[in-house]
């Protein structure tokens, strides 16, 4: 009885180990979105895009186009992908246009995975691994890829009064592309702050302070480039007369 309780055990740490080394393997596999409409809009806006198939394999219909920005919508050129089959092997390397576009076409039914190997100096690599499927009813698909810059910036809001003294407790709305993202508060040295701002355009605007003074209407403006900064803005609070 003894021995048949230690050979269950057994059974169970095997098969659970099994399943551990399985996931591993699988890897992070997402599936590759289907051609939507936003992505037809883009494939027929030749002008302003010029979509290309770089690589044809002329071996059936399926289509597998990438789509790659930065973190401010930005197509990203130079960026690199490897696609293989089923077995593992290498069947296409492909490299983004100054659009941030690629892709590849005259695939045949089967399962494929897509990686990226490579992306410019000061971004963030894709690390997941897509699986596509192209059967005879599905061969036309698209991915979304959004490299996000390395070297992000930060905000730094300076409050003070006309007599150049700090003021606590006031607040602000940061914005991004007309978007609230943030709501700030100034500590007791009038000062405010934000970290790991992606690229792109905000603003800050001010909606309460402390009594006694009037409110900054100003909509402070800024832009977030690919340089790291510390972006700061000194704002002023006059006293009610």
């Amino acid at each position: 009885m003894k021995n048949m309780v230690i050979n269950i055990i057994g059974c169970i740490i095997i098969i659970i180990l099994t399943i551990i080394i399985l996931f591993l393997i699988s890897g992070n596999y997402e599936k590759a979105e289907e051609t939507s409409s936003e992505i037809e809009d883009i494939k027929e806006d030749e002008e302003k895009l010029d979509w290309e198939y770089p690589v044809d394999l002329g071996q059936g219909k399926g289509k597998f186009a990438i789509y790659v920005t930065n973190g401010n919508g930005q197509g990203l050129d130079n960026s690199r992908f490897e696609i293989s089959d089923k077995e593992g092997n290498k069947i296409a390397s492909l490299g983004t246009n100054e659009k941030g576009l690629t892709g590849v076409k005259g695939l045949k039914n089967g399962t494929y995975y897509i990686e990226q190997i490579y992306v410019k100096d000061n971004y963030e690599m894709d690390n997941k691994r897509y699986v596509l499927e192209i059967t005879d009813d599905k061969y036309d698909f698209v991915q979304r890829i959004k490299n996000e810059i390395k070297n992000r910036s930060s905000l730094l809001i300076v409050l003070e009064d006309d007599e150049k003294k700090p003021i606590q407790g006031s607040k602000f709305e940061l914005y991004k592309n007309d978007e609230k993202i943030l709501e700030l508060t100034t500590n007791e040295k009038g000062l405010a702050g934000a970290e790991n701002l992606n690229l792109g355009n905000y603003y800050i605007k001010q909606i309460s302070t402390k009594e006694g003074y009037k409110i900054n209407e100003e909509k402070n403006s800024f832009t977030v480039t690919e340089e790291e900064q510390i972006i700061r803005k000194d704002i002023v609070n006059k006293r009610e007369e």
